[in-house]
């Protein structure tokens, strides 16, 4: 086990590695990032995505938020804490934004322990620590398509699941999933996007590592949502959704699957957690 020597002037000691990491996940991101000059050790351990996860697990409470805000056509994104204060902080992005509305329009974000993936129009994708002003670039896959990302750590990193070509035209080609892992720096193409279902929606959620998808069946129209294991690279079992509901949309709202639908009779739009 690692630890960190200790010199004052009475006596010597060293300071097991794991209380190191005890001590520093209870500091706030400030802290760590002055604490990263300390040394190499401290420097590999707090840009380590165990310890960023541990580090969220352990302020999960803290209802620090994100925000994109469109005004005038100039887009600006902020860090909110939810406080008796509530001061916003203006961040930078890591990139320039495009600001004409058709390539904001095509800007996605999601998010992962603290941790954004933004795809820009031009297929620049960027994962982004607002807090701690870092990023990293992702070698693009493909031009275009629906993306989402999930932290594992048996294989200690993140994969980020691509969906595409995407046609929103009505047009429903046939589409790749591409899943690309930070651990071995590449993307591989790990199937197709099941014939017997036409594609439907504008996004694609993430929740506990699944990805949802609303689907159509070919066959009969019934309306469906299609789940993926990011952690297995594989289909599940599909989630039926009733006829009785005319499906708008879906969508996480903590670590629930919610459907946005209206019922046949009623055209009050309603949400159901899954």
């Amino acid at each position: 086990m690692d630890s960190v020597f200790v010199s004052n002037p009475r006596n010597n000691y060293s300071v097991p590695h794991d209380i190191i990491i005890d001590i520093l996940t209870q500091l706030p991101v400030k802290s760590l990032i002055r604490f990263k000059r300390v040394c190499k050790s401290w420097y590999s351990l707090i840009k380590d995505d165990n310890f960023i996860k541990q580090h969220y697990d352990t302020h999960q409470n803290c209802q620090k938020y994100f925000v994109v805000c469109r005004r005038h056509n100039i887009t600006t994104h902020y860090t909110i804490e939810l406080d008796s204060n509530s001061i916003a902080s203006l961040v930078e992005p890591p990139v320039p934004i495009d600001q004409s509305r058709k390539a904001f329009n095509e800007i996605q974000y999601s998010s992962c322990n603290g941790i954004l993936l933004i795809t820009y129009a031009n297929d620049i994708i960027i994962m982004w620590n607002p807090a701690t002003r870092e990023s990293r670039r992702i070698p693009p896959s493909k031009s275009g398509g629906l993306y989402n990302f999930c932290y594992f750590p048996r294989i200690e990193g993140y994969k980020i699941f691509r969906l595409g070509p995407v046609v929103f035209n009505g047009d429903k080609d046939e589409m790749d999933i591409d899943i690309f892992s930070t651990k071995s720096n590449k993307w591989k193409t790990v199937g197709i996007f099941p014939p017997d279902y036409y594609f439907e929606g504008t996004i694609v959620v993430m929740s506990d590592g699944i990805v949802y998808m609303m689907a159509e069946r070919k066959e009969n129209e019934n309306c469906t949502i299609l789940r993926f294991c990011l952690d297995k690279e594989e289909f599940q079992e599909e989630l039926l959704i009733p006829n009785t509901i005319s499906p708008r949309g879906i969508d996480v709202v903590g670590e629930k699957l919610c459907l946005i639908g209206s019922l046949e009779d009623n055209d009050k739009i309603r949400v159901y957690c899954l």
